[in-house]
């Protein structure tokens, strides 16, 4: 089976994390490497950029 990588565009690092967030009032669970979890977490990537991601993953309706 082939290992999971990071929710983030051009990031093939393997999904260490799963983390809760709620945008626009749903609620997403993001997989993400180590070091995107840092990011998430510390606020260094934007809501902006999160909702792009989430888009990109699971369409404009995003996952319950």
């Amino acid at each position: 089976m082939a290992e999971a990588h990071c929710i983030f565009d051009d990031c093939v690092e393997p999904v260490t994390t799963s983390l809760p967030l709620t945008l626009k009032g749903v609620r997403h669970t993001l997989d993400v490497c180590a070091d995107h979890a840092h990011d998430i977490d510390w606020g260094v990537i934007a809501e902006e950029e999160l909702a792009v991601q989430i888009e990109g993953k699971f369409g404009s309706q995003g996952v319950a």
